[in-house]
């Protein structure tokens, strides 16, 4: 942001500086329940088996960190709603079991893994 544009600045300006990086640190938006009426079920519950729940939620949403597990989370219910590999992955003896650990494990699924799905054209 132009330095003009933040009459807050407290350090002291000098004729060099122009351009100032100003961080929201907005991750935690959402602790009084502004952001409710746009949770979702899985929003609710990757905050709900956090370590912080009812804290850092709108980071919660959006944030690499949790990316992987909002996935995770996604395939679950999927899977459980029969839509993803419907009949496939209930106890099936041609499935190995560490094909499917993720869906069981949270925090096992990271947000490189969605990248190298995305990428895999």
């Amino acid at each position: 942001e132009h330095l003009d544009n933040v009459p807050k600045w407290i350090s002291p300006r000098d004729n060099a500086t122009k351009n100032v990086i100003i961080s929201t640190e907005w991750g935690a938006l959402g602790k009084n329940g502004c952001l409710d009426f746009i949770r979702t079920d899985i929003d609710r519950e990757l905050d709900e088996s956090s370590l912080t729940p009812q804290q850092q939620v709108f980071e919660k949403m959006i944030s690499a960190l949790y990316l992987g597990e909002i996935v995770r989370l996604i395939i679950v219910d999927l899977v459980q709603r029969s839509i993803l590999f419907p009949g496939r992955m209930q106890k099936s003896p041609s499935i190995r079991p560490d094909y499917n650990i993720f869906l069981i494990l949270r925090g096992s699924f990271y947000a490189k893994h969605v990248a190298d799905i995305e990428s895999d054209t």
